[in-house]
């Protein structure tokens, strides 16, 4: 990957995210309906109401250094392999579009075969590091199925 400056952010507006988000996280908190993730969060003593998971700044400051900085999403093709953090971003493709725009046919919703078209140029994109699931939501196959039919278009490419 090459260098990219894509420091969009200021320090102030960095540190405004920062609080903002310290604020939601302690104020509304995040809902976990898992049994075994809020047992996790009970071992490490934050505050849950039903399944609601409040987040102390401090706490989680904390358990955040311990995670580790960077880690690396290892590829089939290991010169494919991606580094996260280090400074860098890892660029993907959009997530999650419910349709698509497409020249003859006007805006539409996705099918199998736009996802498997969509995976092979997000893979040959020079300025892509990373393809993951869900590019687009397919709409021809029921949603119990979709995400291995998802699955399977990034173990072709």
């Amino acid at each position: 990957m090459s260098d990219r400056n894509l420091s969009l952010l200021s320090d102030e507006d960095l540190d405004l995210l920062h609080r903002s988000t310290m604020d939601v996280l302690g104020q509304s908190g995040i809902g976990f309906p898992y049994e075994p993730a809020l047992e996790v969060f009970r071992r490490h003593e934050f505050r849950i109401e039903d399944e609601i998971v409040y987040f102390e700044e401090g706490k989680l400051m904390e358990l955040l250094q311990q995670a580790p900085s960077s880690f690396t999403l290892h590829a089939r093709n290991p010169e494919r392999s991606v580094e996260i953090g280090k400074g860098q971003p890892a660029l993907a493709p959009g997530y999650g579009a419910p349709f698509l725009s497409d020249a003859e046919q006007g805006v539409r919703k996705a099918t199998v075969a736009d996802y498997h078209d969509l995976v092979r140029v997000a893979h040959m994109l020079p300025n892509q590091d990373l393809s993951g699931h869900l590019i687009v939501q397919p709409d021809d196959v029921p949603p119990d199925l979709a995400h291995l039919r998802m699955l399977e278009a990034h173990s072709s490419a």
